[in-house]
């Protein structure tokens, strides 16, 4: 398949290559394209090689706990939107018994 469209300079966040930058078609995940070359001119500092698959390891981690957490929050709104309606209707019930009190 060939496009007309513009390379995309992207980084690599692997744990070959961290901060390594290449260029890729737009189209290269979605339809197939398999465009791809490495930016050589440019090259990663060791440090910087250490510490990026850290920091991508350390953000999925977070992400993961965020989600995690997000499921939790839903859980408890659920649950409490349970027991507004439970207290919604006993409120209704004594209302209805103190109706029914006062007639009497």
């Amino acid at each position: 398949m060939q496009t007309r469209n513009f390379a995309d300079l992207q980084t690599s966040w692997s744990k070959l290559n961290p901060g390594r930058r290449f260029w890729s078609c737009p189209c290269y995940a979605s339809k197939n394209c398999k465009f791809f070359r490495w930016r050589d001119k440019e090259e990663v500092d060791p440090r910087s090689s250490f510490i990026l698959p850290r920091l991508v390891n350390k953000i999925n981690e977070l992400e993961q706990e965020l989600c995690i957490r997000q499921v939790h929050i839903d859980n408890l709104r659920n649950s409490n939107l349970l027991l507004e309606r439970r207290l919604n209707r006993r409120l209704k019930w004594c209302r209805f018994n103190r109706k029914i009190l006062c007639v009497f």
